[in-house]
């Protein structure tokens, strides 16, 4: 059973991309505002009759007990909010949300995809409501790694499968790890047409897109809702994957994009590409 927390456009989105994925025996969907609540699962119930999958609302309780668990509602910041104020207010969301869940199943997973993800992830693993290895989150790199893979593949004329680059960091300071990348496990940077067009690669990682779509349409919804369900459905269908997520990192205090592998029991293990000396530097500003 998949339990998505917050029923509204994200958390929407990754209910019908599960639909067509048709990745989960059981969709629940919780939210405070039943109005909306019981629209989308009306709605999503409809697009659920050529799936096997059941899709219904539930409670805080049966999310806990959740194979997995997705955290889609946050609290947006207002025009005059200052940041403080509106990361004073998610901690109290995210402990609302944890406290109503309680307990959560030990074998749950959670994954965050709530604004600000470092805060609702380190507040999970700091509390004890969940095991490092079983929380995380995704944010824009997730999204600027995808990007630059089809943007290297269309740029070679070969498969995004092909190739293997991670962009790492945070949202805000997004790291490519340029020094690693191969493409059929040779490397990128030996590329002629690579190297004449690296410039390219700042506008193609950053989040103005996602803020763009935001600035237009209010919220950037079906592309990171589409890659929670890829997420989600690798875990449930392919046991073993490597995805970019966002967790908590005891060494240096605070929370990090990160390449890892996934499995039924959460992150089995964190990759360590090898650095360029920029690249390491990069990150150590994203970790300040």
């Amino acid at each position: 059973r998949v339990a998505i927390i917050g029923a509204g456009s994200l958390g929407a989105s990754v209910a019908y991309a599960l639909l067509m994925l048709n990745s989960a025996k059981e969709i629940i969907l919780v939210d405070l505002s039943t109005g909306i609540l019981e629209g989308q699962v009306l709605d999503l119930f409809d697009a659920a009759y050529s799936t096997k999958t059941l899709v219904r609302s539930g409670t805080f309780q049966e999310a806990g007990q959740s194979s997995i668990i997705i955290i889609t509602a946050d609290r947006p910041q207002g025009i005059n909010e200052t940041r403080k104020t509106w990361l004073q207010k998610s901690r109290k969301l995210i402990q609302s949300i944890a406290v109503s869940m309680e307990p959560i199943h030990p074998k749950s997973l959670v994954v965050v995809a709530a604004d600000p993800v470092d805060v609702f992830v380190r507040y999970l693993y700091e509390k004890n409501h969940v095991g490092r290895s079983r929380v995380f989150g995704t944010n824009g790199t997730a999204a600027a790694t995808m990007r630059l893979q089809r943007w290297i593949a269309d740029i070679t004329s070969t498969r995004s499968k092909n190739v293997v680059v991670y962009v790492v960091g945070s949202e805000e300071h997004p790291v490519v790890l340029w020094h690693s990348a191969k493409i059929s496990g040779q490397p990128v940077r030996s590329l002629p047409i690579l190297i004449d067009n690296r410039h390219m690669i700042p506008s193609i990682v950053s989040c103005e897109k996602r803020l763009k779509i935001k600035s237009l349409k209010g919220d950037a919804c079906f592309g990171k809702g589409a890659h929670l369900a890829r997420l989600v459905h690798d875990i449930l269908i392919h046991n073993t994957c490597t995805h970019i997520v966002t967790v908590y990192i005891q060494k240096v205090q605070t929370c990090l994009s990160i390449p890892v592998s996934l499995g039924r029991t959460g992150i089995q293990y964190i990759l360590e590409p090898e650095l360029s000396p920029d690249e390491a530097g990069s990150i150590q500003v994203a970790v300040e």
